[in-house]
């Protein structure tokens, strides 16, 4: 959406004001970068909103789909394990 690109301009604005550090490179490995509070802090209604998409994201339709695969993949993976000779065996040997 706009509000969201608008706030990812935002922060990456901040992000890179007030350093003269590439922001395209990757490498935290620079102690020579110290970022200011500004390019950092984000104001209670910025932190607000970004709390609100993550939880939004946790709860999208997809997200859960995904955790649901997993948690059968899980369950198949346990049930195969249980049917095999190996875990027969050692549960015969206990």
């Amino acid at each position: 959406s706009l509000e969201q690109n608008e706030r990812v301009a935002l922060m990456r604005k901040r992000s890179t004001s007030g350093s003269s550090v590439d922001p395209t490179n990757t490498s935290f490995g620079d102690s020579s970068f110290t970022p200011t509070p500004e390019a950092v802090a984000m104001t209670p209604e910025e932190r607000q909103a970004l709390e609100a998409e993550m939880k939004a994201q946790h709860n999208h339709p997809l997200a859960r789909r995904i955790e649901q695969e997993e948690e059968e993949r899980r369950f198949r993976n346990q049930q195969e394990y249980i049917t095999s000779p190996q875990y027969q065996q050692r549960v015969a040997q206990q």
